[in-house]
């Protein structure tokens, strides 16, 4: 097997990948979905805490066209499917759309 070279930013990774394979007793998950109708384009973003407020993921995507409540449920279904890896025990789950809050 051929030895490998870790790029710093990989070995962050690597070592966020060891220490997060326990399960994650409790994250805290802040999500948002944005559209630009003119464009026909929206994006989804999510950035996860642990209890204590550190930052550990930020992660955003662009998606194609969608309305401002899909964009909005898209933002919440990629941040939990992020999540999975992670195996957390327990997760909240904060967005400024009134219609997910309502719903969930």
């Amino acid at each position: 097997m051929r030895n490998m070279t870790m790029i710093p930013w990989q070995n962050n990774i690597l070592n966020s990948i060891l220490t997060w394979n326990k399960a994650a007793p409790r994250l805290i998950v802040y999500t948002d979905g944005s559209i630009r109708p003119d464009r026909h384009r929206s994006g989804v973003a999510a950035i996860v805490q642990d209890t204590g407020g550190k930052i550990l993921y930020w992660w955003a995507r662009r998606v194609g066209s969608l309305t401002n409540n899909e964009a909005e449920y898209a933002a919440v279904i990629f941040a939990l499917e992020n999540l999975l890896p992670l195996r957390p025990l327990e997760v909240d789950v904060f967005t400024d759309s009134r219609l997910i809050v309502d719903q969930m």
